[in-house]
Formats: structure tokens, C-alpha cells, sequence
């Protein structure tokens, strides 16, 4: 094998742990969508971005090499982190402050595991794995993500297409004690650990902790028009997940799905996704990159794009750009069938390029809407709230 990674010289005023600079050897492999963030600057910014506080129930998607885990670690103080390779899962269950799930992120329950750590870490073996795909979402789920991937153009959207990743069930107990083992004995262990066969992917986003954001009382939320907006008022939940993660590129909008599902037990999420996939999350209407992977998350979301990560950033560079988004739910989101409304707005993107008459003009008319919709415009022309009342106004209809 050859280094694959580093971890590097310490952000801020942490430990002088990181002195002993940890050396993991380790080959990427394009199968897990593996590209390890090494750039120390990237780092620091995204933990400035998350401002991780002792005692929050954080969990970090993909956490690979540790180049993010370990900073995170030091200023919460306990750790939950989602790892698929086995042999990476294995060096940080040594790690004493960090509980290890090694399981593919699509079968993780995120509402048990919330609840789960109301009380506190709790030991790796008794963490929960969902085994079915978010409940309300599934039967739609195939066929949106896959055209969400692709772009509303019918454009490659650049993710790799690589097969998603082998399917791990078990949840792994990590080894040794706080009592036995510390910080330093594990970068010592590490270090001096033989080469993995595997590794994680880019590290997912994480959510951010539920006593941050709770400034004032919860207020309402609307259905943003766009995505810049971010520093929205969320219901305050002292044991709500934040979820962060340097997220594998090629199944990236799976992974928003699923946890689109529990994002009633989530208070923030920070990812770091190819640049285009967020440019697309966050567009605001009538512009190029508004399209359905706007609607479907703006209408739950206020999102904003905050950094930008370079290629050279990652060991080995994608051939991307990438970048950090931060995603807060809304406080109180307008309640809707969301298979109805992600089928609506597939017809409306279907032909892009024409007026709404030609085709989501016409899908209304077949079941009889009697409301007003301006059919005159394209689909890119309508603002996210429009979407979510004509859905709203569509399910009426069928009471």
C-alpha cells in the first residue's frame, strides 16, 4: 500500500496529540467512491462552519482517515460515526471516545438511533440499523433518484456511477476502555497499524446540535423560493441528531433521502457533495440549476452553500469541485403527500424547456383540477411554495 492520508497539524488550540501526526496507509477504492480530505485549511473551515459543543449527539457519515473525526472529537467529547470498510471501522473502534456503527448509512435508523442517545453514548452493539428504506418515500424513491442524479437537463451530473456499496449488517463493538486506552495510545496503535484493504468514502453531512439554533422561539416557516437562506429558526430539541460527513459522491442523493425521512429527530446537517449537486440543492427559480432536486428538499430545508472545497483538497483529487452545505429543517413545514408532490414536479421537469401547458398543464387536467395554475411559464419559473400548494390543493381534491 502507499499513504493514502494524513492526519495533520491540529486547528485552533487542540491537544498536542496531533503532534504525533498519524500516518494510515491505506489504498482508495473507487467502488466505496473514496476521496480522503487532507487539506488542513478545508478542515478547520468545516468545523468552524458545524462549531461542535461538548455533550451534542453528533454523527459523522464516512468518517475514513479521521481527518474531521478527530477534530470534532476533541470539542464534543463522545462521537457516533457511520463507517462501511471494515478495516477502517476496526482502527477506530480502538479510538475510546468514539462508538463505532460499521454499516452502510442507507440501513441505518436515524429515529432510533436519536433516541437512542437521548442518554448518552451508548455501546456500538446496542445501536439500531434500519432494514427498509424510509417509510413514505420508497415507492417513489427508484425512479426520482435516479433522474436526480442524472440532472433535469438529462445531462451526466458527474457523480461516479460505480455500484453502491456492499451491504454491512453487523454493528461492531469499539475496543478498549477511557479507563485503558486514550487519545494518544490510539494515534500510537494507529500509526504503527497494518495497511487496510478498504476505506470509507467523502464524508457525509452532519447535522448541527439542537441548542445552537434556538435563539428565540420556534417560528413558522414557509416554503423557500430559493436556497440561500440559513440562519432560520428551528423548533429547539436538546436531543436532536446533528449529522455531518464527507458524503461518498456516487449515492450522495440516497443518503439526503433517507435522511429526509427522519429529519424530525435531525437539527442540522453540514455534507461536503460535489459542487454541482449543491449549486442544484440550493438554485433559486429561474435560474439553470433550479430544478426537482431543489423542490424536493428546499420545501423541508433552508439550505446554503458554505465553502468550497477544491479538488486538490482530497487524496486522491476527484475531478470535481466540491463544496459544504449546511441544511436546518424548517420549524414547521407545510404539511403534504410528499410522493404526490415529488411526482408532480417530475412532470413539470420532464420537458423543461416547454411551458407547463404541455405537461404538467396537461396531468392536471386528467384528473380534473379546478383550481387556477398559471400553466404559461416553465417549470423552472415556479417558485418551491407554488409546488407545495398546488400539491396540497391536488390532495384535496381526492378527500
Amino acid at each position: 500500500g502507499r499513504p493514502g492520508g494524513k492526519l495533520l497539524e491540529p486547528v485552533g488550540e487542540r491537544p498536542q496529540l496531533w503532534r504525533a501526526e498519524l500516518i494510515v496507509r491505506h489504498i482508495p477504492r473507487k467502488r466505496f467512491g473514496q476521496h480522503f480530505l487532507t487539506d488542513q485549511g478545508i478542515i478547520e473551515g468545516i468545523v468552524q462552519a458545524i462549531a461542535p459543543r461538548a455533550g451534542q449527539a453528533v454523527v459523522e457519515i464516512g468518517p475514513g482517515l479521521a481527518a474531521l473525526t478527530q477534530p470534532l472529537v476533541e470539542r464534543l467529547g463522545h462521537l457516533t460515526v457511520i463507517e462501511l470498510d471494515r478495516d477502517l471501522a476496526q482502527q477506530l473502534r480502538a479510538h475510546p471516545q468514539l462508538t463505532v456503527v460499521e454499516s452502510d448509512v442507507l440501513k441505518v435508523d436515524f429515529r432510533q438511533l436519536a433516541e437512542r442517545l437521548q442518554h448518552g453514548p451508548v455501546p456500538s452493539a446496542g445501536l439500531p440499523q434500519a432494514e427498509t428504506a424510509p417509510k413514505g418515500l420508497e415507492p417513489a424513491a427508484p425512479n426520482l433518484l435516479e433522474q436526480l442524479r442524472t440532472g433535469d437537463r438529462g445531462e451526466a451530473s458527474g457523480e461516479p456511477r460505480s455500484a453502491s456499496p456492499r451491504e454491512l449488517h453487523a454493528v461492531s463493538e469499539r475496543r478498549g476502555s477511557p479507563a485503558q486506552q486514550g487519545p494518544r495510545d490510539w494515534l500510537r496503535q494507529t500509526a504503527g497499524a497494518a495497511a487496510p484493504s478498504g476505506g470509507s468514502a467523502v464524508h457525509a453531512v452532519t447535522s448541527v446540535g439542537a441548542n445552537e439554533r434556538s435563539a428565540g422561539p420556534p417560528q413558522a416557516s414557509s416554503a423557500p423560493s430559493g436556497g440561500s437562506v440559513v440562519h432560520e429558526v428551528t423548533s429547539v430539541g436538546a436531543h436532536k441528531l446533528r449529522v455531518v460527513g464527507n458524503l461518498p459522491y456516487n449515492i450522495s442523493t440516497p443518503i439526503l433521502f433517507h435522511l429526509l425521512d427522519a429529519v424530525d429527530v435531525i437539527e442540522d446537517q453540514h455534507f461536503m457533495l460535489q459542487k454541482e449537486v449543491i449549486d442544484r440543492m440550493v438554485a433559486a427559480p429561474s435560474t439553470s440549476d433550479y430544478g426537482r432536486l431543489s423542490v424536493m428538499l428546499q420545501w423541508r430545508y433552508a439550505m446554503e452553500n458554505v465553502l468550497f472545497v477544491p479538488p486538490q483538497s482530497f487524496d486522491p483529487p476527484p475531478r470535481v469541485d466540491s463544496a459544504v452545505v449546511r441544511m436546518v429543517p424548517h420549524a414547521r413545514p407545510a404539511a403534504l403527500d410528499v410522493q404526490l408532490l415529488s411526482q408532480l414536479v417530475q412532470v413539470a421537469f420532464s420537458q423543461r424547456r416547454k411551458l407547463l401547458r404541455h405537461t404538467l398543464g396537461q396531468w392536471l387536467a386528467a384528473r380534473g383540477f379546478p383550481g387556477a395554475f398559471d400553466v404559461q411559464r416553465r417549470a423552472e419559473e415556479v417558485p418551491v411554495a407554488e409546488y407545495v400548494a398546488l400539491a396540497q390543493q391536488v390532495a384535496a381534491m381526492a378527500v
